[in-house]
């Protein structure tokens, strides 16, 4: 989904939706295989993705005796994912020095710097690459600074408006709304 689009809060399933504010690589050329040094050469641009995450089904998956993290639940509701608002082609000359905010109603969430991520982007686009094939318009996101709700106590409510800033790219602008 994307700029302005409303975040799908599933209420029927959830009560406790986040905020990821993060960086994504957009695939310009078929990528397998390929090394860290090489892996930009096949990112086309950049653009903002807020991965929105539903804690408490991501969190809360029991098996048996066991605890587990249900990556799938907690990361594929629909409409919930939004990227954009366009792809910067040109504007990024490294894509670990960006500045990574993010707001809700206007308080600030996340400041950070993509300086700061485990993982380079070169380093994440040769990993995937190395287990799938990258295709062009595939994005991948590269995670999110300190300072996601759940680890403050604090979860997205229908109403409240997320904005993704980071720096050269612009602004992600979107409001929760309770889906039907």
């Amino acid at each position: 989904m994307g700029q302005g689009e409303p975040i799908s809060y599933h209420t029927r399933v959830t009560k406790e939706i986040d905020y990821e504010a993060e960086l994504a690589a957009v695939i310009g050329e078929p990528a397998r295989h390929v090394s860290p040094d090489e892996a930009l050469e096949y990112v086309a641009g950049y653009t903002i993705l807020n991965d929105t995450s539903v804690r408490d089904l991501q969190l809360g998956l029991q098996v048996g005796d066991d605890e587990m993290l249900d990556w799938f639940s907690g990361k594929a509701m629909q409409r919930t994912t939004p990227v954009g608002p366009y792809v910067a082609v040109n504007e990024i000359n490294d894509p670990q020095d960006l500045d990574i905010t993010s707001r809700v109603d206007g308080e600030t969430m996340q400041d950070d710097n993509t300086g700061m991520m485990i993982r380079s982007v070169a380093d994440l686009v040769s990993f995937v690459s190395s287990r799938v094939r990258l295709e062009p318009g595939d994005i991948l996101a590269t995670g999110t600074p300190e300072g996601v709700g759940t680890f403050q106590d604090i979860q997205l409510n229908p109403g409240e408006t997320v904005e993704i800033e980071v720096e050269d790219i612009g602004t992600l602008v979107n409001t929760v709304e309770e889906a039907e």
